[in-house]
């Protein structure tokens, strides 16, 4: 199987970067480790056709197609995290991990948050969300996305004691839904962290294979851009220590997406310590 993946991809990865593409972008919201590790290879065996040409070096030769035998253009690497997450829970009675739920428009949906509803399984009517401060951030009017857009809910009502809450919804239009389905909620502002655990693994692996980029997604503030840049800073200490980085080499550029509206309410302050915004 990587045999044929080598085969097929690099082909296509050439003439990509004989057209000029300058930085490869990984999703790590989906790639495995044996999938980056197959596209880097064969970014890396691609020759690029626009060099720059130094008199002092080795005298410049072209082969037929146009790359340049003597300089390869360069190629940088993106790294793109999945970001922090909210997710619905398991549904009932999914043992596959397969099954899915069917919800109506016009349907009551009520979400909710407590260990007891986790346990026993999500329904079309009564959805786990891991996110326990939900309530906290959501008002009526206020729209829910779950898979991705799969389906769109309308909060009609927010009850909350201390600790707990529930957010009582409409379904605007009918779909399935899956267990642990993305969850997202254009314009509210939560306290999710800057990097979730997977995000800490992928950046440190990343940088054991010298990515030039790290696009960290869902950033609100700008303390979020200084923690996964001191996260950065640590783990090329620890890679140092490991003899897996070289003292004083560059930690890869951090490129903050903005995909909420507290980061365009921070925008300003997280553009001041990034190196780059998407």
């Amino acid at each position: 199987m990587h045999l044929s993946l080598t085969l097929f991809i690099r082909p296509v990865l050439q003439d990509i970067v004989r057209s000029g593409m300058r930085v490869m972008r990984l999703n790590f919201s989906h790639a495995t480790v044996e999938e980056v590790e197959l596209r880097m290879s064969n970014l890396s065996a691609c020759k690029g056709r626009h060099s720059v040409f130094h008199s002092d070096s080795e005298e410049e030769t072209f082969a037929s197609t146009g790359e340049s035998l003597v300089h390869k253009n360069v190629r940088a690497v993106l790294l793109d995290t999945r970001g922090p997450e909210l997710r619905t829970g398991k549904l009932a009675g999914d043992h596959s991990g397969h099954e899915t739920i069917h919800i109506d428009v016009g349907s009551t949906v009520t979400l909710c948050t407590t260990d007891d509803i986790r346990d026993s399984g999500s329904t079309a009517s009564m959805l786990y969300i891991d996110y326990p401060k939900l309530h906290k951030c959501l008002v009526p009017g206020m729209k829910v996305l779950l898979d991705d857009g799969a389906i769109t809910l309308t909060v009609k009502d927010v009850e909350s004691d201390k600790e707990n809450g529930t957010v009582t919804c409409t379904a605007d239009n009918s779909g399935e839904i899956r267990s642990r389905a993305g969850v997202n909620l254009p314009g509210a502002e939560t306290d999710l962290p800057a990097m979730s655990a997977k995000d800490r693994v992928d950046i440190k692996y990343g940088m054991t294979k010298d990515v030039d980029y790290v696009a960290a997604s869902f950033i609100q503030n700008a303390e979020g851009v200084r923690e996964i840049k001191e996260y950065m800073e640590q783990c090329a200490k620890e890679l140092a220590a490991e003899g897996k980085w070289e003292p004083g080499h560059p930690i890869p550029l951090l490129i903050s997406k903005i995909e909420s509206v507290s980061g365009l309410k921070h925008f300003d302050e997280i553009l001041s310590e990034s190196d780059g915004i998407m």
